[in-house]
């Protein structure tokens, strides 16, 4: 019967293949421009090849749904009531696992608040994320040392430039003395540099 069942798939599968280059080259067609889109078009060959890697992943499945309902069959109540209860038991504690990662990772987020640090995405804190919370802890604070070390240089660089050429005051010189001076083209050059003062 499971031959009936791969073959019959095997001639599902080759009729649709053999349907779909039409429906794709009608859906390829943009109906207002009328040109084609760009989509991955696949040889027969590679289309046999996916199937065929599909059916034994799902053949692979059934066997194990199998193997397991014989498992629980040649069982005596007992022993079945046990190998359920192991079971449950098993995806209890990946449940429990999962809930305490994920309370991990509210306190490191809420550590890293307290410390400043808002707004740093998931993909950063879930590293820091152990099963144990003094390793968690311990995980938070270097990465929140680092971080800040690690701002504080960049700022520090950024700011860090030459000097302004002209030092001193704003204003060290006043509107009269501008005024004051002689020579045509050094007093226009004064009034430009300081224009402020004439406004």
């Amino acid at each position: 019967m499971a031959e009936n069942t791969n073959t019959t798939a095997t001639e599902q599968t080759e009729a649709n293949t053999q349907t779909e280059p039409a429906k794709t080259e009608q859906a390829t067609q943009d109906p207002g421009k009328g040109k084609q889109k760009a989509e991955k078009t696949f040889t027969q060959a590679e289309v046999d090849k996916i199937v065929q890697e599909r059916l034994e992943r799902q053949q692979k499945a059934n066997e194990e749904k199998q193997a397991e309902a014989a498992k629980l069959a040649a069982m005596n109540e007992k022993e079945r009531t046990n190998y359920q209860i192991k079971q449950l038991t098993a995806k209890l504690a990946e449940y429990e696992a999962r809930e305490n990662r994920a309370a991990m990772a509210k306190e490191a987020s809420a550590m890293l608040s307290e410390k400043g640090l808002t707004g740093i995405p998931d993909e950063l804190i879930s590293p820091l994320i152990s099963d144990d919370a003094e390793q968690t802890k311990k995980a938070v604070e270097s990465f929140a040392s680092t971080f800040q070390t690690a701002v504080d240089s960049a700022v520090k660089a950024r700011l860090a430039g030459t000097t302004p050429k002209t030092g001193g005051a704003v204003n060290s010189v006043t509107k009269s003395e501008i005024l004051a001076i002689k020579n045509d083209k050094e007093r226009q050059k004064a009034i430009r540099d300081h224009i402020e003062l004439f406004r």
